[in-house]
């Protein structure tokens, strides 16, 4: 029973494509360009992660257990053969079925979010969310780029230190830092000019990150959040549907 309805679950997302194979067959038809909504994509994903649930599912009901657990006649049973096959898996580290089964759970909440596009209400709160993840994906590969110079130089300069013994840890200090967890006493027992340019180079981290481009993508959010804010409900529906 629990095969038969995981198996009809996972074939049920066959139809998730079918929305945007009608999009672009309409599209051809009424000579309309076709462009991929982040709807779409995540319709895709689901779709591919579903068959390799199904795959798996169809696997394990046909394949032997390499280790009966509870005896011939019990673990012939489909349902204990299918979480026996699961947690041999799981365990033994060959195939993840938990962490399948969470993509495809979050990205199934995730698309139920987006339906909210068309209310008035959570629209253009999910506009404003979706411009903002725009602007916040730049801005990370501008904060990991800046974050990875400086790790880099303390990781060449400050190897007698536990915390930049190579550039991971140095990486994992300056982040720990930007986020406002640092210690400034860890350069107390060394003397001389590692120690000044521990502190210089650490106080440098901190202005950066927590004051100039943290304040910056405030300032950027700000801006696009009053902006999007004024825009009409009726422009919102023009530019969505």
């Amino acid at each position: 029973m629990t095969i038969n309805l995981l198996s009809q679950v996972s074939a049920f997302t066959y139809l998730l494509p079918v929305s945007l194979v009608n999009k672009f067959v309409f599209s051809r038809l009424v000579k309309r360009p076709f462009h991929l909504s982040p709807a779409d994509l995540i319709d895709l994903v689901i779709f591919g992660l579903s068959m390799i649930w199904l795959d798996k599912l169809i696997t394990y009901q046909n394949q032997e257990l390499e280790f009966p657990l509870f005896g011939e006649e019990v673990d012939s049973d489909e349902e204990i053969k299918l979480m026996l096959s699961i947690i041999h898996d799981i365990r033994d580290d060959t195939f993840h079925m938990d962490y399948l089964l969470a993509a495809i759970t979050a990205l199934l909440w995730f698309r139920c979010i987006m339906l909210l596009r068309l209310s008035e209400v959570f629209g253009p709160l999910i506009e404003m969310i979706f411009a903002m993840m725009v602007i916040f994906m730049q801005f990370t590969l501008l904060f990991a780029l800046e974050l990875i110079v400086f790790s880099s130089v303390a990781a060449l300069t400050l190897t007698n230190l536990p915390d930049f013994t190579n550039i991971f840890e140095s990486l994992r200090t300056y982040l720990e830092a930007s986020l406002g967890e640092f210690n400034l006493h860890v350069y107390d027992d060394y003397e001389g000019v590692e120690r000044w340019f521990g502190l210089f180079l650490h106080i440098t981290v901190l202005f950066v990150n927590m004051i100039l481009i943290i304040n910056l993508l405030i300032a950027i959010m700000s801006d696009t959040y009053s902006r999007m804010s004024d825009k009409r409900i009726g422009l919102y529906w023009a530019t969505v549907i």
